[in-house]
């Protein structure tokens, strides 16, 4: 029997990516760690390429998809998501697109986005993708994934879905904060908290403020700002004792038409861009990037960098 053909040379492997249109007047040019690999980003318009060249130690057989390509596609959708928060496929997924009149628009159908026009946004996704493309973790992976999940399905309006993966952001902090019991952050927001006047007067419980504490205490947030602690215990006290995201809510039946399995709807309604904004800050803050802040004067919270600051 012959030999499997095989090599070790670096081979040069090239993906597209769909997008919504950012509306970037010229191609923005980043890179991206994806493992042990790096690799090149351009976006013009509504397409994105990723490139780079690669070991490969393993027989090539055209059956048998790139492992690092498929890694490094995934990962890249989600951060460029993540970053300028427009919608992204993979390059095979456009032929899934509905007909210009048809009644109903196919989910994949990316040509009617357009996204974050104002160079000011495009100057902070620009930076957020250049600095998580710095880093790379499985964790990061995790929690990016996560929001662009919960992205994905705001846009296709189910609310309470959406709710719920961005909330599986902050419950996994939450989780991982509370094993570090020796976290002076985690015990000092619990004990300011945690006491009768602050619980009856938000109508929370202690599990509320434990899990608040316990994602702030995992990010090492500096200057926890109040209204921003509030919020991660009404998002946890939403979850944990309404209908939301829980396996019976698919019994009812007030919402099956919208796709909203949900009696409490209304609650998650309200507060998704809320809890998508501080998942995000939550998630920069989780690999050290706490030079992000979010503005909260104008009544809804906005991405801030210090860069943006400067130009003003």
């Amino acid at each position: 029997m012959g030999n499997s053909p095989s090599t070790t040379d670096k081979q040069d492997l090239l993906a597209v990516i769909n997008m919504g249109n950012i509306g970037n007047p010229e191609p923005i040019f980043s890179k991206i760690k994806v493992w042990r690999n790096v690799w090149k980003i351009g976006i013009n318009g509504s397409k994105a390429s990723i490139q780079a060249f690669i070991n490969r130690n393993r027989p090539i057989s055209p059956f048998d998809p790139e492992p690092e390509l498929e890694r490094a596609i995934a990962y890249t959708r989600s951060a460029m998501t993540f970053a300028f928060e427009t919608p992204t496929q993979r390059g095979f997924e456009s032929s899934f697109v509905a007909e210009e009149n048809s009644f109903f628009p196919s989910e994949h159908d990316l040509r009617t986005h357009a996204y974050k026009n104002s160079s000011e946004a495009l100057e902070i996704g620009k930076q957020v993708l250049d600095d998580i493309g710095k880093r790379y973790n499985r964790q990061l992976h995790k929690f990016i994934e996560y929001w662009r999940r919960g992205f994905e399905l705001q846009e296709m309006n189910y609310i309470v879905e959406a709710y719920l993966n961005y909330y599986k952001v902050l419950e996994a902090m939450s989780r991982r904060g509370a094993r570090r019991q020796t976290s002076p952050l985690r015990a000092q927001l619990i004990s300011r908290h945690n006491t009768k006047k602050f619980r009856h007067q938000y109508r929370l419980t202690k599990e509320d403020i434990k899990t608040a504490a316990g994602v702030f205490g995992y990010v090492k947030y500096n200057d926890v700002p109040e209204d921003m602690f509030r919020a991660v215990c009404n998002f946890a006290h939403i979850r944990n004792h309404f209908e939301i995201g829980h396996s019976r809510d698919y019994l009812t039946t007030g919402y099956w038409a919208s796709g909203q399995y949900s009696e409490d709807f209304d609650l998650t309604a309200t507060d998704v861009e809320k809890l998508r904004e501080i998942a995000k800050i939550m998630i920069l803050h989780s690999i050290g990037l706490n030079k992000y802040w979010l503005d909260g004067s104008a009544g809804v919270y906005i991405l801030r960098h210090p860069l943006m600051m400067e130009d003003q």
